[in-house]
């Protein structure tokens, strides 16, 4: 059961329902130190500052990949349920938005510090059942709106996490439009899977290694917003910006072969890229 009981409404908070199992509530706000960016079909969520003893001012401190925004970082390649609440500029109370993935994430500077910019989109498709999400009347902050009691059943698309996994280990988590190998604050290799023909209704693409390509998280984003193409045949890379990898062969280790069929599904998008 997931129960919004004790809600604080502070940015990331990790829970665990009665059968143990972790779940995400995110707080966003239009406006802000934080600024988070939604939108209808995909939006920028900004990580939690430091916490805890020995921080000097964790609104001025440069965001650390622990507690919450390791939490977020994780359920990229190990789905958990997340659940988005959000409060806009002109409202005091907060409106719960629905579940959301986590699609990749970005160290960036914003004023004067580094933050954790998340991308998130909604879920869309429903194939695993999860217990109800409980909207609870009691111990929850005094500007939670709900409209009464309710509840609502969940669900999400299961992906295998091990198909994503060995691909990664497989090219050594570099990304296979750039070459790049990203590491995390902890220098530990990071790349992230990219399923050419997404997940889900309306695309209903398939969670198989013909349908991945592993990326840096920069090249990830490109192909979210249209910005890559590869052609079906030749995989050739052409980049609308980068002139640096605009031409260069799509990078494909033994064993892993694309399926034609998905990067020309992704390339009908992309009907007025030059």
């Amino acid at each position: 059961m997931y129960s919004v009981r004790g809600a604080t409404g502070k940015g990331i908070e990790i829970r665990y329902d009665d059968k143990g199992q972790k779940y995400l509530w995110l707080f966003a706000k239009e406006k802000g130190r934080y600024d988070d960016d939604i939108g209808t079909e995909e939006f920028r969520f900004t990580g939690e500052d430091p916490q805890g003893h020995g921080v000097g001012n964790p609104g001025e401190e440069s965001q650390e990949l622990n507690r919450g925004n390791k939490a977020l970082r994780d359920a990229i390649d190990t789905p958990v349920p997340i659940f988005l609440f959000y409060r806009s500029i002109d409202a005091d109370q907060w409106e719960y938005r629905g579940m959301v993935d986590v699609v990749s994430f970005e160290y960036k500077p914003r004023d004067g510090r580094y933050i954790y910019e998340f991308l998130l989109k909604p879920v869309e498709e429903q194939t695993e059942t999860h217990s109800n999400f409980d909207v609870d009347d009691s111990e929850q902050p005094t500007d939670f709106r709900q409209s009464s009691r309710t509840q609502t059943t969940v669900s999400r698309i299961i992906r295998n996490t091990q198909i994503v996994k060995e691909l990664k280990n497989r090219y050594e988590h570099t990304c296979q439009v750039c070459g790049d190998q990203r590491r995390g604050n902890d220098g530990e290799p990071y790349a992230e899977g990219h399923h050419i023909r997404p997940l889900g209704q309306p695309h209903n693409g398939k969670d198989e290694k013909s349908n991945i390509l592993i990326l840096c998280p920069n090249h990830h984003a490109d192909f979210d917003y249209g910005r890559i193409k590869i052609d079906p045949e030749t995989y050739q890379t052409h980049h609308k910006d980068e002139s640096e990898v605009d031409g260069n062969k799509l990078t494909m280790e033994e064993g892993h072969e694309i399926e034609s069929q998905y990067l020309r599904y992704q390339n009908q998008g992309l009907a007025q890229f030059d």
